[in-house]
């Protein structure tokens, strides 16, 4: 719904990016729908709704990037306003 949203109301003409990595961690873990990684059944879905809806400039990522070694260590930036 969101990419048609973007499609029928800015067209092709702004970037989107599907990012696979999206890892619950903090609060998140215990907030559904948050406490979740997207299935790839999900994502193909709107990969390839992007795809069907014309979107030139666009980005995705590969799924393998889903891992938890890819989460910045947030705490190390408490304090840096």
């Amino acid at each position: 719904e969101v990419v048609r949203y973007v499609a029928e109301n800015y067209g092709d003409v702004v970037y989107i990016s599907f990012m696979s990595q999206y890892t619950p961690c903090g609060k998140a873990v215990d907030m559904p729908p948050l406490d979740r990684k997207i299935s790839k059944y999900e994502y193909d879905i709107a990969v390839n709704e992007m795809l069907k809806l014309g979107f030139d400039n666009g980005y995705i990522q590969n799924r393998r990037s889903a891992r938890k070694d890819f989460i910045p260590d947030f705490g190390a930036l408490e304090g840096l306003d």
